[in-house]
């Protein structure tokens, strides 16, 4: 729920029950494929050859070309990495502090990321984290254990983390310049609404260089004004600008320019072969997520 104490914002952050319910998503499937890491296979899984399918393997794995050759079921193997190393690269500029209805943008954020974060920390893997809004705000070099989840829970949970503009390409260049190659997967969690040219730059940058995907947090006021009576301000968060508006008036003009927006951020990662999840702060997003990332698993690998 939004709320402010004297122009403080108070986050509803339930962790606990974010993990929880996303685990209680991804049991049967994780269990089913007994491969977590599958949900981020790319960039850092090297094919290593074939071998002899058997009842207990992901059909997704057979090699139906290979297969007819050979006369009978092959699978593909791959060389994994002992542990992943999962990067999160997540906005906390100011427009991630909206909440039309009973969520913020950041709240819903926060959970997801948090949700996975642990998922992944607890079966093993190396988590890190990039804060960012017009500066990177926070980081963590990925390690195993639960250190850095709870450095990272920390500083989503704090409101005075919040703030400024949304600084997509700074954050970017900052983890191309001070992140290497062994990183499984990095995933950005933003509602692009400052995205543009500049940004797609650095996107095809991170794209070359890392398996990537995003999630893209929308609140409905990011779409449409809503139906009132009357004439409001709005602010850009980035500039500080302010203009008088009258949502009969200019209600079409604003969707349109969202609908435009929705669609070139869409386009600029289809361009660069990224995954993206677009969610609603009035949606529940666990099964989402986790079919999301069913999605990434059961897809077949490319060689």
């Amino acid at each position: 729920m939004k709320s402010k104490i004297e122009d403080k914002i108070v986050l509803n952050i339930d962790v606990a029950n974010a993990i929880s319910v996303l685990h209680s998503q991804m049991k049967q499937f994780e269990i089913k494929t007994k491969k977590f890491k599958s949900f981020f296979r790319g960039k850092s899984f090297d094919f290593d050859g074939y071998r002899t399918y058997t009842p207990d393997d992901d059909v997704s794995y057979i090699d139906w070309m290979a297969s007819y050759r050979s006369d009978k079921l092959l699978v593909k193997q791959f060389k994994e990495e002992e542990k992943l190393k999962i990067l999160f690269l997540v906005d906390v500029g100011e427009n991630m502090i909206l909440g039309s209805k009973n969520r913020l943008k950041c709240e819903s954020a926060a959970e997801i990321v948090l949700a996975i974060s642990y998922l992944l920390s607890s079966a093993g893997h190396k988590v890190g984290h990039i804060l960012f809004s017009d500066n990177v705000k926070g980081f963590a070099i990925p390690s195993t254990g639960l250190n850095n989840f709870y450095v990272f829970s920390d500083l989503l949970l704090d409101s005075n983390t919040y703030g400024g503009a949304s600084r997509m390409d700074v954050a970017i260049e900052f983890l191309l310049n001070n992140f290497d190659a062994s990183i499984s997967a990095v995933i950005l969690v933003s509602d692009f609404l400052n995205f543009n040219k500049k940004i797609k730059r650095s996107l095809d940058l991170l794209a070359n260089k890392y398996e990537s995907f995003a999630f893209m947090v929308k609140d409905p006021l990011d779409k449409t004004m809503p139906n009132i009576a009357g004439e409001f301000i709005l602010e850009d968060t980035n500039t500080g600008r302010q203009i008088l508006v009258d949502p009969k008036i200019a209600r079409k003009s604003y969707e349109n320019y969202a609908l435009k927006q929705e669609k070139f951020v869409r386009e600029s990662f289809k361009d660069d072969s990224m995954d993206l999840l677009e969610l609603s702060t009035i949606e529940e997003w666990p099964s989402k997520v986790a079919d999301f990332l069913k999605r990434r698993a059961e897809r077949e690998v490319v060689i």
